[in-house]
């Protein structure tokens, strides 16, 4: 049997190769007639009526020159006019509960507005020569407009002009001012914050009578050298007689220009400050330290602002308002001295809160132990004596646990409470120091508070009575830099209704590191706090420094006057009663954290953190005590793991254990996350942790000492789910253990054992 050539098994036809050629040229032109048939009947057949509107689509054609950034190009499209339908799963994530489901039919009227809307914004952001072009496209179950940008060139600045005729302002101030500089974009969005910073700066150099209004720009693309050059000019615009009131009084036209205001009089509550010994219900000791100012100077109105700022802060303080008056110094007037005609008089009127009110508040209460609902009753004692401080008596009761909300039995929930009853007075200044001594932007403030918490653990009850006396003072206001010193701090804990299986667990131990740590106490104490805010390039964060001590000087004085009897034959440590020593330590913890918005893609961001806490018990104390030693895992920590179930070291804890393990000396924890904002309601996170706790000193476990070994650090990695009801975000995280340093060697890493995490719901961000 005879095959044809066509059908051949052999590796080459035998037919002539120009005749096999033929046959290939046949079938490709076939198959192009096939295509483009197809195509031209898609380009032809018109879209149903009934059609409905499912996306937007923007994009930029491939150009060389510089085209808009994705963020911009999303800050558009979320500009456009007409909407497509919206998803039928966002009204879900809309605060209000609320989206407008009405399915939205394609139109080329539609399509048309959209593309002249992006088209003006190429044009505002320097693209003057854009062109977009719409199209609309078939999805599975609807259509989706195309915006087409062909962007073109960027238009730059190629010179910049400044008109300041009549006005009496200087041109190099004015230019100054604007911060604009030749061949940067043209952008109006760059042109209109330049107008707010002229305006801005004028005002400062005491010209009180100029404004935005009067700043508009000329923009010439004719006289230009180059093809895609402006030349702007800058105007500056003379004042008008009929917006000034009794300024305009018997002016001439030379006297159109913008006077050089100096201040006049300042007024508190309508009284002379030189005689008043109480305005507003404040004494002038506030008033003068809030802000002073001499009549005569130049007009500033930030200064004034910040009077204004620093009144509107005081605790007592309802509402501040700030009138003033424009005029003529008839005096100066005589001696025909234009620039020193106009003065403007300030008056501060300031409204009290009523002395007494009766507040009931929901908080949400969040450490690093311990987390939950707390509802108080206050009552306020506002400005008493005219000082503007604040008393306030406080009963509230939290259901705050280590995992709220886990069991919902009565006997978890009975459990979980915490009881609080406090006394607290906050007052400007730090006593005895005169308020004179401070700067205004200091913001000093003392803090005295007297207080009894009650903390029902499953393990035990603990009680606590504290006297806490505190003074602050802001380093720098921009920075938002402040101090916090805490000279006094005493506190003495009392642990009661000890559950069996925690006492056991205790024995069971038999480690008197351990046993120390459950101990009642008496804490005699200061502490030193510093934060600021910090930026370094696009990163925004801020950092956190505490250091606190306690039970030197008291043991020593202790150990000069006290009876032997009253010492621990132990410890040596001071006993203040029966079984309650002064505790000695030493602690310092530092935190610092950072976030970057993504330039491209404004609705990502990156967030880090970096804690690191040490702390070392005293010669007399055998162990930190609870409230002052560390803790990992949890909401806030490395959470692959529940609180406390992480560490010391090495160490390996029980799931069903009943005591208290996950407590170290020593902290460090490195966080990541990457975070996206899907709408102003609801975020999404994924982030990974690293760290642990240890301890230190040579009764401590092999196992649980610090050292710089990696396999002592725990590791994590998840995912979270944030909504943000803007009076609190509520998170809720889940974690999955990387690396387990609890677990024997062989079964710590993820896939040698079975997979371990943990589900945290939080309360804020965890950094």
């Amino acid at each position: 049997m005879h095959f044809s050539p066509s059908t051949s098994t052999l590796r080459c036809a035998t037919r002539p190769w120009r005749r096999l050629s033929w046959r290939i040229s046949c079938r490709c032109a076939l198959v192009m007639l096939m295509g483009a048939s197809y195509i031209s009947v898609c380009l032809s057949q018109e879209l149903p009526s009934d059609l409905v509107w499912k996306s937007t689509k923007v994009v930029a054609m491939p150009s060389d020159e510089a085209l808009p950034s994705m963020g911009q190009r999303d800050d558009w499209q979320a500009l456009l006019p007409v909407k497509p339908s919206p998803p039928v799963w966002r009204s879900w994530f809309q605060k209000d509960g609320e989206s407008n489901s009405t399915s939205v039919t394609w139109s080329e009227e539609a399509s048309l507005r959209n593309a002249k809307a992006l088209q003006n914004r190429l044009q505002l952001a320097g693209w003057l020569d854009a062109e977009v072009q719409s199209s609309w496209n078939t999805l599975r179950c609807g259509a989706q407009l195309e915006l087409a940008m062909r962007c073109g060139a960027r238009w730059k600045v190629e010179a910049i002009e400044v008109d300041v005729e009549g006005t009496g302002l200087a041109a190099s101030k004015v230019m100054r001012h604007a911060a604009l500089e030749e061949g940067m974009p043209f952008s109006q969005t760059a042109l209109q914050e330049a107008r707010d910073r002229i305006a801005s700066g004028i005002q400062q150099d005491g010209h009180a009578t100029f404004h935005a209004g009067l700043v508009s720009f000329k923009v010439d693309t004719l006289g230009a050298s180059s093809s895609k050059g402006v030349q702007l000019t800058i105007v500056c615009a003379t004042r008008k007689a009929s917006s000034s009131g009794s300024l305009m009084e018997g002016e001439s036209e030379a006297e159109e220009m913008h006077p050089l205001v100096h201040l006049g009089e300042v007024f508190w509550n309508g009284q002379d400050p030189l005689t008043a010994l109480e305005s507003g219900g404040l004494r002038s000791d506030v008033w003068r330290h809030v802000g002073t100012f001499k009549s005569g100077g130049v007009y500033n109105p930030s200064t004034m602002k910040d009077m204004y700022l620093r009144l509107s802060r005081i605790r007592s303080v309802d509402r501040v308002q700030m009138s003033t008056d424009l005029r003529w110094d008839t005096l100066a007037q005589k001696d025909g001295s234009l620039r020193r005609l106009a003065v403007l008089d300030v008056d501060y009127t300031l409204v009290q809160k009523p002395s007494h009110d009766l507040g009931v508040e929901l908080d949400l209460v969040r450490n690093d132990a311990r987390y939950g609902p707390e509802l108080s009753t206050t009552l306020q004692h506002r400005n008493p004596r005219g000082w503007g401080a604040e008393n306030a008596w406080e009963v509230a009761f939290g259901y705050v646990a280590v995992a709220p909300f886990s069991t919902l039995s009565t006997a978890n929930f009975l459990n979980s409470g915490e009881w609080t009853l406090q006394w607290s007075t906050r007052q400007i200044g730090i006593a005895p120091l005169p308020l004179s001594m401070f700067r205004p932007s200091n913001a000093p403030q003392t803090v005295l508070d007297v207080g009894w918490n009650r903390e029902v653990w499953p393990e035990f009850t603990r009680s606590q009575i504290h006297i806490q006396h505190d003074y602050s003072l802001t380093e720098n206001d921009a920075r938002n830099a402040r101090w916090h010193f805490s000279p006094i701090q005493v506190s003495f804990v009392n642990l009661t209704n000890e559950d069996e299986a925690f006492l056991q667990w205790i024995l069971d131990q038999d480690n008197p590191l351990i046993q120390a740590r459950f101990n009642n106490h008496l804490n005699v104490g200061s502490a030193l706090g510093w934060a600021s805010d910090w930026s370094l390039g696009s990163w925004k964060g801020r950092i956190d420094m505490q250091a606190s001590w306690a039970g030197g000087l008291s043991q020593r004085m202790a150990q000069a006057w006290a009876s032997p009897e009253s010492l621990d034959e132990t410890t040596g440590a001071w006993l203040v009663t029966s079984d309650v020593p002064l505790i000695q330590y030493q602690r310092v913890l530092s935190k610092v954290s950072g976030e970057r918005a993504s330039r491209r893609h404004p609705r990502l961001s990156t967030a880090a953190n970096v804690l690191v806490g040490f702390a070392n018990a005293g010669e007399t104390t055998p162990s930190l005590p609870l409230e002052q030693a560390f803790f990992s895992g949890g909401a806030n920590g490395i959470r692959g793991w529940r609180l406390r179930t992480l560490g010391p070291g090495n160490t390996g804890l029980m799931e069903d254990a009943s005591g208290i393990a996950g407590v170290g000396d020593i902290r460090l924890d490195l966080q990541f996350e990457q975070r996206m904002h899907i709408n102003d309601l609801w975020q999404v996170a994924l982030f990974s942790d690293m760290g642990n706790v240890w301890l230190h000193g040579e009764e401590a476990p092999e196992a649980s000492v610090w050292s710089w070994d990696l396999r002592g650090f725990g590791w994590g990695a998840g995912m979270g789910v944030r909504m943000d009801l803007e009076f609190f975000l509520l998170r809720l995280d889940g974690g999955l253990r990387i690396h387990d340093p609890g677990k024997a060697r062989g079964q710590r890493w993820l896939g040698q054992a079975s997979w371990k995490g943990a589900l945290h719901l939080g309360l804020g961000l965890p950094f």
